[in-house]
């Protein structure tokens, strides 16, 4: 099978004899979508480095806030 990729100039290259691979992202790994993300993934996953901890600090008061209006009380 011949593959080819167009460099900048407009040339074909020839890169069926080259490595490529593939990243499959669901589409719930928002995380994943960015160079950063998928190296990070990377990573993990090969042992090189941990997992990161991420945290949610609790706050005291909500961050949002649900107004009902009288006559929509019974439909929501």
């Amino acid at each position: 099978m011949n593959m080819t990729r167009v460099d900048d100039s407009g040339n074909a290259i020839d890169i069926s004899k080259e490595m490529v691979y593939t990243l499959e992202v669901a589409a719930n790994r928002y995380d994943l979508l960015s160079l950063e993300g998928a190296a990070q993934s990377l990573r993990s996953y090969l042992g090189i480095s941990e997992i990161p901890r991420i945290t949610i600090k609790n706050q005291n008061e909500a961050l949002e806030k649900i107004y009902v209006k009288p006559e929509t009380r019974d439909i929501r």
